[in-house]
């Protein structure tokens, strides 16, 4: 009988920044694994409190602490903490990569530490049904 525990995390596929990066998944301060765009990663832990976070360069998701019993599998999703960006209509195309970039620039300098989101999805939603 298994009494481990499981924490899966997804990450959004159709947003444009990050799209090259791979996000780190860090469990308990430790990188378990690299999530990459529209990928799903799975941690096998302990039953315990564990805290989990997300990074890449010097930018990170704030932490997300965990509670799980044996058998239990805690479900996160992540993704860029941007607006929706990839869905604004620009009155000029070329407009949008420096809009972006902008942003991300700001992103990086004023929040690092919420530069990715990372939030628990509730146990009545598919995984299969985010993005």
């Amino acid at each position: 009988m298994d009494t481990g525990s499981r924490i899966i995390i997804k990450r959004k596929k159709g947003v444009y920044r990050d799209f090259l990066r791979a996000y780190k998944v860090l469990v308990d301060g430790e990188v378990q694994a690299r999530l990459r765009r529209g990928g799903t990663v799975e941690v096998e832990v302990k039953p315990g409190r564990h805290v989990v976070e997300m990074k890449v360069d010097w930018c990170s998701s704030p932490e997300v602490t965990l509670d799980l019993e044996p058998g239990q599998t805690a479900r996160l999703y992540c993704s860029p903490n941007t607006p929706d960006l990839d869905n604004v209509t620009w009155t000029d195309d070329a407009e949008r990569p420096a809009a972006l970039a902008s942003y991300s620039i700001g992103a990086v300098i004023a929040g690092k530490n919420d530069y990715i989101a990372l939030r628990p999805v509730p146990d009545d939603v598919h995984l299969a049904e985010l993005d």
